[in-house]
């Protein structure tokens, strides 16, 4: 295995911000849940990681119900959707915002990044310390919520720039 992913067990990715995902309609922001497509090669990766035994998850952001732009109901059908797509491990998401304008979710619920809440879930549902876990993101959010919890952290510009892990490089 390359030595960029050496002792890592578990990769936890941001979904948006051309992290994994981008939008089908072109625009920063989703229109709808459904408004997203991998990103061309991002499948590939996920798929080097699982072989090479890796675990894989993803802690996301995703204000838009708070803010009325899309349903409860629709978003969870389409995580479930993405997961299938990705075969994560775990995918954890924050529906939440201080400042949103569906009563609901207009709170801080702690696992909003740049919270620890989510990715502490994570570590705990999969089993693996944060010493064995990398934190890839593209957003400042990301970067500090991975201090918080002392997980190592790439930028996923750096992190895409590295060859995916191939199967016969296992040891």
């Amino acid at each position: 295995m390359k030595k960029e992913f050496e002792g890592y067990k578990l990769f936890i990715f941001d979904m948006d911000n051309k992290v994994l995902c981008t939008t089908k309609s072109g625009d920063k922001f989703r229109r709808s849940p459904d408004d997203w497509i991998f990103i061309s090669g991002r499948l590939e990766l996920l798929q080097g990681l699982k072989q090479v035994g890796k675990k894989i998850a993803v802690a996301s952001n995703q204000a838009g119900v708070a803010y009325g732009y899309s349903s409860y109901k629709a978003w969870i059908e389409t995580l479930y959707a993405f997961k299938e797509a990705g075969n994560f491990d775990a995918v954890k998401c924050s529906f939440c915002h201080i400042l949103g304008t569906v009563e609901t979710f207009r709170k801080d619920d702690g696992r909003r990044l740049p919270q620890g809440g989510m990715l502490r879930e994570i570590l705990k549902d999969l089993g693996i310390a944060k010493e064995y876990t990398l934190m890839i993101g593209s957003t400042e959010e990301y970067y500090l919520a991975a201090k918080l919890l002392g997980i190592a952290f790439s930028w996923s510009s750096d992190f895409f720039a590295l060859p995916i892990p191939a199967q016969e490089e296992v040891e």
